[in-house]
């Protein structure tokens, strides 16, 4: 979903006009930039409307609000409104002050708003609702979680019907909806409040997000977006032994850097060996097939591929050497079309012979050190793992990604015994390769696996039993971008 928009944005490359905070104004900029959209800013009413009529969208944020700037905003979105392009409105501290409160209830009275990206207080004051207020940081009182994720949810949705806006709802949990669909985000890092541009960063985001496509999706995916480039940040914040100052920089960092790779796919196999931070990325929707699927199975794999498939497994038990070998060719073909890894569940053999991108293996299969000698080191090798001492030897024998698991109740090995989620989560703490969870997991169970700290999610009858596997593909690759 993430790779998806964000190339419609590359490729529309929209210029927004942003009326904007003076306090993260360089921040909004260049995160557009950064995002393959391009930013304008302009304030002055003399000249806003002609400036409007050039851009694909207007951000309106009333961060550091006075009086001149209102007449601009009004200005520049009736004009956008005359065009039939989006708007979206950042009501910072709305509820601080009357003149805060009066501006935004005008703005969305007199504008046809596409979009609305506020914190839970702020949003809270655009329905009514009382409250405190810190001002242009949401109240502690209001921070969202999972005991008041049910309100959050319905207020976005009651705002959204109100106002025929997309609410888009910024906290430790987000949430998105449209009135009729609703998105929740569970991305990003505590940290990023302790930068003051994070959430201008984010709206201007939204906006270039927008302008690409008018939708609660498109919105949800430059959420997911920001989450996942800001746990990059923090990460690197961490590593680097920096401070707050380098997270807005860092985050600005990550998101050109995912554009680039959205737009010109980097192998997962470079320089002959096997690039971790790709593969990585590559985990999202590991898709396994099931045995025995015959004449459907090219056709099912290209269905989960178009549907966003970032991961193929071939498995099958009972096919000669001869049949797997043909079946191994075909599935390769195809993933190399789409630029996803393939890998041969369990045969060394014939991934060798089919030269596959790596092979999985299980506990009672050659070790990770035994397939590294026969296939070498560009070759991926994933392994199974049910316990963190598994894990870890797996890690030491040189295997570049784990699969953990069942992590549910699973009609394809009926022995399992489901994985409890400490388990889960200490497995994904101790190693410094991806993992990706699998055994049960549907689109509907995937939000328990959240916080553990996976890369991706493997799935077999959740995809390849399901009557159009293009769409549940694309349905569960959501799921997992804004979710794990």
């Amino acid at each position: 979903m993430i790779r998806e928009y964000l190339n419609k944005v590359q490729r529309s490359a929209p210029l927004v006009h942003c009326i904007t905070n003076y306090v993260t104004v360089n921040d909004c900029a260049n995160i557009l930039l950064a995002c393959g959209a391009s930013p304008i800013m302009a304030d002055e009413p003399a000249e806003v409307e002609e400036i409007t009529s050039l851009c694909s969208a207007l951000l309106i944020n009333i961060g550091t609000l006075n009086r001149r700037t209102v007449e601009s905003m009004l200005k520049a979105g009736r004009r956008m409104n005359e065009l039939g392009r989006p708007v979206l409105l950042d009501p910072v501290g709305v509820g601080a002050s009357a003149l805060r409160t009066e501006t935004a209830l005008t703005l969305i009275s007199e504008l046809k708003l596409s979009a609305i990206r506020g914190n839970v207080s702020e949003i809270r004051a655009l329905v009514g609702q009382t409250g405190s207020s810190r001002g242009v940081d949401a109240c502690p009182d209001d921070f969202v979680s999972e005991s008041n994720l049910d309100d959050v949810k319905a207020m976005a949705a009651e705002l959204a019907v109100k106002t025929s806006a997309i609410v888009a709802v910024s906290g430790a949990i987000d949430v998105v909806s449209d009135g009729v669909n609703t998105f929740v985000i569970r991305r990003g890092r505590p940290e990023m409040t302790q930068y003051t541009g994070s959430g201008c960063m984010l709206s201007a985001l939204i906006t270039a997000f927008i302008a690409a496509e008018n939708s609660a999706q498109s919105c949800a995916a430059a959420f997911a977006l920001m989450g996942m480039v800001g746990e990059r940040a923090v990460e690197k914040m961490n590593q680097t032994e920096s401070g707050s100052a380098s997270m807005g920089k860092f985050i600005i960092d990550e998101i050109y850097k995912t554009r680039r790779a959205a737009a010109q796919p980097i192998p997962v196999v470079t320089d002959g060996a096997v690039n971790r931070q790709r593969l990585r990325e590559s985990m999202k929707l590991y898709a396994v097939t099931p045995c025995g699927l015959k004449d459907s199975l090219i056709p099912s794999v290209e269905s989960a591929l178009r549907g966003g498939a970032t991961f193929i497994q071939l498995r099958e038990k009972d096919l000669d050497t001869d049949a797997f070998l043909k079946e191994a060719l075909e599935v390769k073909a195809l993933c190399k079309q789409f630029n996803v890894p393939f890998v041969i569940n369990d045969n060394v053999e014939i991934a060798k012979l089919a030269d596959a991108d790596g092979v999985h293996l299980g506990q009672d299969d050659m070790p990770a050190e035994q397939a590294r000698q026969i296939l070498g080191a560009n070759k991926i090798i994933g392994v199974s793992a049910h316990t963190v001492e598994q894990a870890l030897k797996a890690q030491r024998g040189g295997a570049d990604y784990l699969g953990v698991g069942a992590v549910f109740s699973t009609s394809t090995k009926l022995d399992a015994e489901p994985m409890s989620k400490e388990t889960v989560k200490a497995i994904c703490s101790a190693v410094s390769i991806p993992v990706v969870a699998i055994g049960g997991i549907t689109r509907d169970n995937l939000l328990q696996l959240s916080g553990c700290g996976l890369s991706g999610a493997a799935v077999v009858s959740a995809l390849f039993s399901q009557p159009d596997i293009e769409q549940a593909a694309k349905e569960l690759l959501t799921r997992i971008e804004i979710t794990l």
